[in-house]
């Protein structure tokens, strides 16, 4: 499987917190990495179920998306160079 120093650092200090909080697009856009690393030929289909296997047992909770929230906070930190909403 691909591995990467940062990525498996991220992923240790996630398995020892409380609660990581994501947005509600995060599930698609895993999935989105996933399946093109696969079609890439850099991961095969058991590694990326492998991968979500293990990531569904960590303490992620999905922020559920709020008009607000993405109108003002969101569009205001995106406002900052080479940030995307």
């Amino acid at each position: 499987m691909e591995r990467h120093g940062f990525t498996e650092r991220v992923l240790d200090l996630v398995s020892k917190a409380a609660e990581v909080f994501v947005p509600a697009l995060w599930p698609f856009e895993l999935a989105n990495a996933l399946l093109s690393a696969e079609r890439r030929k850099r991961i095969t289909v058991a590694q990326a179920t492998g991968l979500l296997t293990r990531i569904s047992g960590l303490p992620v909770t999905i922020d559920p998306p709020q008009i607000s929230r993405a109108f003002d906070q969101i569009l205001s930190v995106a406002r900052q160079p080479n940030l995307t909403a």
